[in-house]
């Protein structure tokens, strides 16, 4: 796909998300509301993350056929998490606006977001680690077989 493509994929996806988010996770009783003088704040980072979102979106459709022939697990879970890390704050942020300060909501979020980022973040250190290991790895002595990136 050529660099424009993504770009359009990008803005496309993450302006539709933007849109959507109200409509998907729609103000509820208990939905924090923001003061008018702070709207601002809240939207620029909200379409920031609608367009990380889309970015995400891009990127898995960029990256699946590279992924696909590394046949890895490592590389398949790191293409993963990187997608996620990208798409993960435009539902978190939603989710934060439409449950607003109940517990049990809040909760919620911090299994079905946080803790994915978190292991998702884990999965692309691993995989940035094994990768700059064999590539610093000095050359091995002739008949020693050579460990592949992400075999494990």
């Amino acid at each position: 796909m050529h660099r424009w493509f993504v770009a359009l994929i990008t803005v496309s996806v993450g302006l539709l998300a933007f849109v959507l988010g109200q409509v998907i996770w729609p103000n509820t009783a208990d939905s924090i509301v923001i003061p008018a003088d702070l709207v601002p704040y809240f939207a620029l980072p909200s379409l920031l993350e609608a367009l990380a979102f889309g970015g995400g979106v891009a990127f898995l459709l960029e990256a699946r056929r590279a992924v696909w022939q590394a046949r890895s697990r490592l590389v398949t879970a790191a293409y993963l998490s990187a997608a996620w890390l990208l798409m993960a704050a435009w539902p978190h942020g939603n989710l934060h606006r439409s449950l607003g300060f109940d517990l049990a909501s809040i909760a919620k979020i911090e299994w079905a977001i946080h803790l994915t980022v978190l292991l998702a973040a884990i999965v692309v250190a691993l995989f940035v680690a094994r990768t700059f290991r064999a590539q610093h790895t000095p050359p091995r002595a002739a008949g020693t077989p050579a460990a592949s990136v992400g075999a494990r």
